[in-house]
């Protein structure tokens, strides 16, 4: 893993203030690169911003606040991203929901699907400026072993009664993968020189897990990964020299649960270009119908 072009670059990641986020920072900034954190909770996310440079007196971390579960706030995240001095060489959409109640997003979307698709869909559909300046080299969408668990059907994230949380997590992190084949479209159907790739952590043990079904408990204690760890695919699909549109990074031991960072397949589904532009089509309909 060659970090050193990250020296002295700033990369962008959602959700960086905790868990796999946080590990991700700390590597980046290590690795002399800059950060951008974007954050729902700015309390803890200025904690998290004050540990790192404490950590890391020279390095510069910038917080924005986003709320995923709002388009309005995706918005005013990605103009101000817009506007800034220092604009991102590397975005990674990192941040995500796992598991819980029922619950839905202002824009009455079912919470695990809006924030983990539909909200990173916005923050990229608001900040293509800067993919047509061509100053973004790479797009990192996070994913998770979870996308092959279930056969996606477009009722499970519509309506209410079909909600099962397991599978309405697995459906996003499917469509987390899809969202860079659909990005590498819209990008080569533009000209434009940016690349979408994907990552995952295996099972890594964060605060994401909170909500883990007691099945999983056990299996997560014994095969999770520390954060730092789980992170390490996300650098790798950062500075892969060799990296091309939708190529996905994971842990290389079993069932890429843990390990080192290697270059991973992923499910069937994860290639169903009729799907990818079924999902885009929803979620872009969605989002230029909000009035912002």
């Amino acid at each position: 893993m060659n970090v050193e072009e990250l020296k002295g670059k700033t990369v962008l990641i959602t959700g960086a203030n905790s868990g796999l986020g946080y590990a991700l920072a700390e590597h980046l900034l290590k690795a002399q690169a800059n950060i951008i954190m974007l954050c729902r909770e700015l309390r803890r996310a200025e904690e998290a911003r004050l540990k790192l440079l404490t950590l890391f007196p020279k390095g510069k971390v910038g917080l924005i606040r986003m709320d995923l579960s709002s388009l309005t706030s995706v918005h005013n995240a990605a103009e101000e991203v817009l506007a800034g001095a220092n604009k991102p060489d590397y975005i990674v959409n990192n941040a995500g929901k796992m598991f819980g109640p029922y619950m839905v997003t202002e824009e009455g979307v079912e919470s695990q699907f809006g924030v983990n698709y539909l909200g990173h869909l916005a923050l990229m559909k608001f900040l293509f400026p800067l993919f047509q300046e061509g100053g973004v080299g790479r797009v990192v969408n996070v994913s998770s072993i979870a996308h092959r668990w279930f056969p996606f059907e477009f009722r499970n994230i519509l309506q209410s009664a079909h909600y099962h949380p397991v599978r309405n997590y697995s459906h996003s992190k499917l469509a987390n993968l899809l969202l860079s084949r659909s990005l590498n479209k819209a990008f080569q159907g533009m000209g434009i020189s940016t690349v979408a790739v994907n990552a995952h952590p295996g099972i890594s043990r964060t605060n994401i897990g909170r909500n883990l079904p007691q099945w999983m408990v056990p299996v997560a204690l014994r095969f999770g990964q520390s954060p730092e760890a789980g992170a390490l695919p996300i650098m790798l699909a950062l500075t892969d020299a060799e990296a091309t549109g939708g190529d996905c990074y994971g842990p290389a031991g079993f069932q890429q649960w843990f390990g080192g960072a290697q270059k991973v397949e992923v499910g069937a589904s994860a290639h169903d270009d009729r799907l990818a532009a079924a999902l885009w089509e929803w979620g872009i309909e969605l989002i230029e119908g909000k009035s912002i």
